[in-house]
């Protein structure tokens, strides 16, 4: 029941063996506690498979039956304690969603050569459910998705799908050939409607394809918007992932919309579903060796998001510098920051603050060859990345050990153009972890450096105090008390760019005599640290220079040349617009209790980043 502790989910497997008398399952991440059933009702005296941990492999079992019987196994799933806070999977009292990667097991031995499919049964929940997912949406309270054949590995459609159900509204907009539906809990207490959410994402998602070029028709996309985690507003707390045709993105309920956070949001999880699908392969089928090239398919996508939240004009040249800089202090004074990627790999499942390096270098690394590209008299990053992309239906995000990744076909790209930088960057920067150097045009030439003294950030009271909106633990000297702040103080209302102590904090607080004032101190203190410090040159969007480096101005034609003649059709920079809506689609519904079953045949500010709803393994 979702309205009861621990929230459970029952999950069944069941599929054709073909003449196997074994099998190993591939168990999806994140699973708190998972006890296996004899039978779909547990009964405890009915006999069936077990599923035998498979010795060095926790996230496999196997299985031994009878060779053209139909395999039938049962689990019950106790969600995970901090689904709340970033998990595979995520409930309310009235809803639930999952990743297939965090929930649904599969077959590994799937015969790929007769094209599979499967089907993904959801029930459990009350008569006026609502259920949506990347493979299709229903309501009632059960709901019968198929999964149909595709280029890419049955498991794999499976598993990187989205799906969720129960209380949910939702509204489905259809324009220019597309259909995009916007999903969110109805009892979330968001300050915009569905629609508008729909609107805005349907907008994000044709200026990325026209970034792109893209000419075929896109297929159904699903945005699943959650309730952030229980962490301070303004603080981390949103994210977004991609998924096969949907996104799960994850902010607090006060997010405005429209609104810069969420245009960071959305546009950041848009680049994580072309890197992750367009471009070949992120890892080798069965390896999960995904890990190692999150500096392309995460530090990419901020490099990608960055400079289209500037390009559409969503972001000013002061913001991209604000945000560039706050990233550069968190990359330069971690101690972290020249761990190789073999030890980093070893720790980052222990410790999760790890999880932003790999995708700093990454930045920076793509902004040194987008730079090495235009000195060269190449149109740059972007314009190379388009001769690159893969059709839709080719998409897949495992590949065999004998194919190319997609960091192998970008290494090959570059080396055109860049001779052997690329390989001695990668190994340098990604694998020995050498701390990347900065110099006053490293952002580009939008932007000038200079090294300055910068305080390290410090917020002068308990963050927690942005929850309970009560002020607590203010740091006896420090800017907070000077500046007034005092504890006890009701907190009404704030904004605060975390991380960067050049920004203003700003507060509105009740005194205990009932009188309000406003607040307004520099968040820095001690250590004081000697960095590279960025701000846009003047009119910057002005420059011929500037428009270039972001594939804008007369450079822009150069662009869209190379990518006629590659075949890749024109090439346009993006700007901000509206898609032109044809059709629209909105509804609300109730929920009881949640269960899932998986079958097959043999077979504040812009920048918000943070937690990862549905997180990837």
């Amino acid at each position: 029941m979702l309205d009861r502790q621990p929230r459970r989910l029952q999950v069944s497997l069941a599929f054709d063996p073909g003449n196997r008398s074994h099998t190993t399952l591939r168990l999806p991440g994140g699973w708190a506690a998972l006890d296996e059933l004899t039978s779909a009702a547990g009964d405890a005296s009915a006999t069936g498979p077990r599923a035998r941990p498979v010795p060095g492999a926790p996230t496999l079992r196997s299985v031994d039956h009878a060779p053209g019987a139909r395999v039938q196994l049962h689990w019950r799933l106790t969600l995970d304690a901090a689904t709340g806070l970033g998990g595979s999977a995520q409930a309310g009292a009235g809803w639930f969603a999952f990743s297939g990667q965090g929930v649904l097991a599969m077959p590994d031995e799937l015969d790929q050569r007769s094209a599979p499919s499967a089907c993904v049964q959801l029930d459990g929940l009350g008569a006026g459910s609502r259920w949506a997912s990347s493979h299709g949406s229903g309501e009632g309270s059960t709901a019968l998705l198929r999964v149909a054949p595709g280029a890419a590995p049955l498991a794999e459609r499976v598993q990187q799908a989205l799906y969720a159900g129960g209380a949910l509204q939702a509204h489905t907009l259809s324009a220019n050939g597309s259909t995009l539906t916007a999903v969110m809990p109805a009892d979330a207490g968001w300050r915009f409607e569905v629609a508008a959410l729909a609107q805005a994402s349907a907008e994000a998602l044709a200026t990325q394809r026209r970034f792109w070029a893209e000419r075929e028709p896109a297929p159904p996309w699903l945005v699943l918007m959650l309730p952030g985690p229980a962490a301070p507003a303004g603080l981390d707390s949103a994210g977004g992932t991609a998924w096969l045709q949907a996104l799960a993105l994850q902010a607090p309920t006060d997010l405005p919309l429209p609104g810069a956070a969420f245009d960071a949001l959305i546009r950041q999880a848009l680049a994580r579903a072309w890197l992750a699908d367009r471009f070949g392969p992120l890892a080798h089928a069965g390896r999960g060796d995904e890990a190692m090239r999150a500096w392309f398919s995460e530090g990419w996508a901020d490099f990608l998001a960055h400079r289209s939240l500037l390009r559409e004009g969503r972001w000013t040249p002061d913001d991209y510098a604000t945000a560039l800089n706050r990233k550069l202090m968190a990359y330069l004074i971690a101690p972290e920051r020249a761990l190789p990627q073999a030890q980093w790999l070893a720790a980052a499942t222990t410790q999760p603050a790890l999880a932003a390096l790999p995708v700093a270098r990454g930045e920076w690394l793509a902004l040194q060859w987008h730079q090495a590209l235009s000195r060269a008299g190449q149109p740059g990053l972007e314009a190379l990345m388009r001769r690159l992309l893969v059709p839709p239906a080719l998409a897949r995000r495992e590949g065999p050990i004998s194919a190319p990744l997609a960091t192998h076909r970008l290494v090959a790209a570059l080396r055109a153009v860049l001779d052997d930088r690329p390989l001695r960057d990668i190994h340098r920067h990604i694998e020995q972890g050498e701390v990347f150097a900065f110099g006053p045009g490293s952002l580009g030439p939008c932007f000038i450096g200079q090294t300055a003294r910068v305080p390290s950030w410090r917020l002068g009271f308990e963050p927690a105090s942005l929850l309970s909106r009560v002020v607590a633990g203010v740091q006896p000297g420090g800017p907070a008390e000077a500046a007034g702040l005092r504890d006890g103080m009701r907190l009404l209302g704030h904004s605060l760019v975390p991380g960067e102590p050049t920004q203003p904090v700003w507060l509105q607080v009740q005194a205990e005599d009932g009188s309000r004032q406003e607040i307004r101190y520099l968040p820095g203190g001690d250590p004081v640290h000697e960095l590279p410090r960025y701000q846009p040159v003047p009119q910057a969007m002005e420059q011929s220079a500037c428009l270039g480096w972001l594939g804008l101005g007369p450079q822009a034609g150069a662009v869209a040349a190379g990518a006629r003649s590659a075949g890749k059709g024109k090439a346009q920079g993006a700007r901000k617009t509206g898609a032109k809506k044809a059709s629209t689609r909105s509804t609300g519904k109730a929920s009881g209790k949640a269960g899932s079953k998986a079958g097959g045949r043999s077979s504040g500010k812009a920048g918000v980043k943070g937690v990862a709803p549905l997180r990837r393994r």
